[in-house]
């Protein structure tokens, strides 16, 4: 849709009004354009949902933004002492097993079960002290109750424990999500091997072979995955 807006306006040559009449018609058109790709989601993809987040730049994501990409998703929060740090090594293993093509068109996703201590501050110092690139790594912030009903629906199950250190027990899932936000497998349990994960990233990437990024991104590509 940029493209075309792009486009359209430089074909109005240089009259300001023109340009600016045709700029503002076409904006109006977007809420219609997003409205549509949504139409044409699978009936089980989770990005029907259409919640807002917050990343750990504090830029608002929409979660029907993070189609087009495979999504391997878990919840966790960044005080947790017990399985979360079980799930990332998992994730990096997976990171570090997938193929690099598979890497390019894969992101493994953080969702964060306590949003009221877990800002987009404290998202972005974790990363950082995790080292996990903003290349194929991103958390979020959401509301309460977004962050319920996302659970939800990838059937996790979290409560909020009564101890000094306000930890939560949840559920030790690691999901992948198809680029149409449907889910093509589930890891239960922290304790499972990854082969079956990076298998099923694999396949739903071959499944889509035609529409794969395959240029290597450089900012990316050195990176190593310890």
């Amino acid at each position: 849709m940029s493209r075309l807006i792009g486009q359209v306006v430089k074909s109005r040559g240089n009259n300001p009004w023109c340009r600016k009449v045709t700029f503002i018609f076409l904006i109006t058109l977007l809420p219609v354009a997003s409205a549509w790709s949504q139409s044409k989601l699978p009936d089980d993809s989770v990005y029907h949902v259409a919640s807002n987040w917050l990343d750990q730049n504090s830029r608002t994501i929409n979660i029907s933004d993070l189609q087009g990409k495979v999504q391997v998703i878990s919840f966790v929060y960044t005080y947790c002492e017990h399985s979360c740090p079980v799930i990332l090594a998992n994730l990096r293993q997976i990171e570090k097993s997938i193929s690099n093509v598979d890497k390019l068109n894969t992101q493994f996703l953080l969702v964060s079960l306590d949003p009221g201590r877990d800002s987009p501050q404290q998202l972005k110092q974790y990363m950082q002290d995790k080292g996990l690139s903003e290349c194929r790594w991103m958390m979020l912030n959401g509301n309460p109750e977004d962050v319920l009903e996302l659970s939800a629906l990838l059937g996790v199950r979290y409560k909020p424990m009564n101890n000094d250190k306000k930890d939560i027990a949840h559920s030790n899932m690691i999901t992948v999500l198809n680029q149409q936000g449907e889910i093509s497998y589930q890891m239960k349990g922290v304790n499972e091997g990854v082969d079956d994960v990076v298998s099923a990233i694999s396949k739903v990437v071959l499944a889509s072979s035609g529409e794969v990024d395959e240029q290597v991104n450089n900012d990316c590509s050195e990176e190593s995955v310890d």
